[in-house]
């Protein structure tokens, strides 16, 4: 593209991104016709104020289109709104309240298995809303006639199959989770590590693969899922996987969080915000005492290797060097 073409590209895709961001999604259950409400990954009260800062924490998000170019990296970390943290319009008011109450009353039970699920949950359903987000922005980027003819359709294409490829792996889980809450056996299994307190938090669901060369798995690929819950002396780690689908690797991954030294967990926690979820955050305490050239590493590892899911990742650089958990006073 040129510069010309550059601009109009993002114009149009400033464009979609602002209309999809207010448009009105169905709620999420397949069964309902209400519209969704902006639906927290992990809670307000009780997870995200615990961490705060004047109703404020710190996420990695995407910068303004219109101030992307090729000498800097289109993500940063930016100050947002406990309000609108780690959130999505998932569900209607109703089953917001009504399917994830048990999960949400104080104080929270984090070793009891109802609560696994319901937080597996709402991360395979924003995993799904947000493929559909994608789906529909690189469709309605194609159909542009600004943008016609200078758009890689072949690799775009790929995308959208790709996403909606996903999608089809993520609603067998969304069904066996509806089928758990309904009083189905125990598919899943979760384990629950507790560590001392760092202010970070994380929801989401992954795969891993072993090589570059990993067969293509029948759906639904195999994911791992982790939740990583600040308390008010502890940080949570419960991670866990569908019994039905599972590898080794998977398994591996589970039991490398146990018995780790602090050292071992800031490295742990770097590799996966690093390589692995974009679902996470910190406290602005963290943030401020984040060396620039590591904040730098992190900004240009994330956006070099946000499709890279080989197991075995390794980065240079520690989130938290100098046992920096945004603990002190």
């Amino acid at each position: 593209m040129d510069k010309k073409q550059i601009r109009e590209f993002q114009k149009v895709y400033a464009g979609i991104s602002k209309n999809l961001k207010n448009k009105k999604w169905k709620c999420i259950i397949d069964s309902c016709e209400n519209y969704s409400i902006n639906s927290h990954l992990l809670q307000q009260n009780g997870i995200l104020n615990m961490i705060a800062e004047e109703n404020h924490v710190i996420e990695v998000k995407a910068i303004d289109s219109f101030k992307w170019n090729d000498s800097s990296s289109p993500l940063t970390f930016k100050r947002v709104s406990v309000k609108n943290a780690l959130s999505l319009n998932l569900y209607c008011i109703k089953h917001d309240t009504e399917i994830f109450k048990p999960a949400e009353t104080i104080p929270l039970k984090l070793d009891n298995y109802t609560t696994h699920i319901l937080y597996t949950y709402r991360t395979v359903c924003a995993e799904i809303r947000k493929k559909e987000h994608t789906v529909e922005t690189y469709e309605r980027l194609l159909k542009s006639s600004t943008l016609s003819g200078t758009l890689p359709k072949n690799q775009f294409d790929v995308f959208i199959s790709g996403s909606k490829r996903g999608i089809e792996d993520l609603e067998v889980y969304k069904k066996n989770i509806e089928d758990e809450l309904n009083g189905a056996d125990k598919k899943f299994e979760f384990k629950v590590i507790q560590h001392p307190l760092i202010k970070v938090y994380c929801s989401a669901g992954f795969n891993i693969y072993e090589t570059y060369q990993t067969p293509y798995e029948e759906i639904p690929l195999k994911y791992v899922f982790i939740h990583v819950i600040p308390d008010e002396k502890n940080l949570n780690i419960i991670v866990g996987y569908h019994k039905g689908f599972v590898k080794k690797s998977i398994i591996d991954y589970v039991e490398s969080w146990d018995s780790l030294s602090m050292s071992e967990l800031e490295n742990r926690l770097t590799d996966l915000f690093a390589t692995r979820v974009e679902n996470w955050g910190l406290s602005p305490a963290i943030y401020r005492e984040l060396d620039k050239g590591t904040e730098k590493a992190f900004i240009k590892y994330f956006g070099e290797n946000s499709l890279n899911y080989l197991d075995g990742q390794k980065v240079n650089f520690n989130l938290f060097e100098g046992n920096n958990y945004g603990t002190q006073q």
